[in-house]
């Protein structure tokens, strides 16, 4: 599958940008795609026009950890994929 991470330990703002777009992601044991943001990270993901289909866990996984600061955020573009026969759940945001 396809991991990114967006993690800062310093009070100064980073802003990461991942476009995942027009894949075929299957047949992985676990998550097909999994984006994660940490502490003082900003992660802007757009996730568009993949098939994803016979993964082990969830199709598209985004989760937010760590310390919270103001404008810190997480809102993945999910839009125009195929997402089935999965594990877990199609979209877990």
């Amino acid at each position: 599958g396809i991991y990114f991470r967006s993690d800062f330990s310093s009070s100064t703002p980073d802003s990461s940008q991942l476009l995942i777009a027009g894949n075929d992601i299957y047949q992985n044991s676990n998550r097909a795609i999994h984006c994660y943001s940490r502490n003082y990270g900003r992660l802007s993901a757009e996730i568009r026009a993949n098939r994803i289909y016979q993964n082990g866990g969830d199709g598209i996984y985004c989760d937010r950890g760590g310390m919270l600061a103001a404008g810190q955020q997480m809102a993945p573009v999910i839009v125009l994929n195929e997402i089935y026969q999965n594990g877990g759940h199609g979209v877990y945001c």
